[in-house]
């Protein structure tokens, strides 16, 4: 269980039932952590503004299982207005960290 909060970043956000979703993060520790936001899409959830790709966060979760369960969401600064060929940079970037991530390599070494 993480009590703390953790820097990440969204990479990609799917819904999951009608009120939730499920986030693919970076976190600050090189990790990508898979989270259910449960009711993040109600029309009076707090959350549904700050959960958008492109926004640092200060996130909290819980849970033993593969998917963690989102506890708490801060955002670190307001969203970047990526419009035309910087958002599909952006999308891009977000696809390629994605798929690094996903077959372990430490992209670490590149920066």
């Amino acid at each position: 269980m993480h009590h703390h909060w953790h820097r990440s970043f969204i990479l990609h956000r799917r819904p999951y039932s009608e009120t939730s979703l499920i986030l693919d993060l970076l976190t600050e520790n090189a990790e990508r952590i898979f989270l259910i936001a449960k009711r993040a899409l109600r029309p009076r959830s707090a959350l549904k503004g700050y959960l958008q790709s492109f926004t640092p966060l200060f996130l909290r979760w819980s849970g033993k299982s593969e998917i963690k369960t989102l506890c708490g969401a801060e955002p670190i600064s307001i969203a970047v207005p990526f419009t035309g060929i910087f958002l599909y940079s952006g999308l891009y970037v977000n696809e390629i960290l994605s798929r690094l991530l996903l077959a372990n390599i430490d992209y670490r070494a590149f920066f």
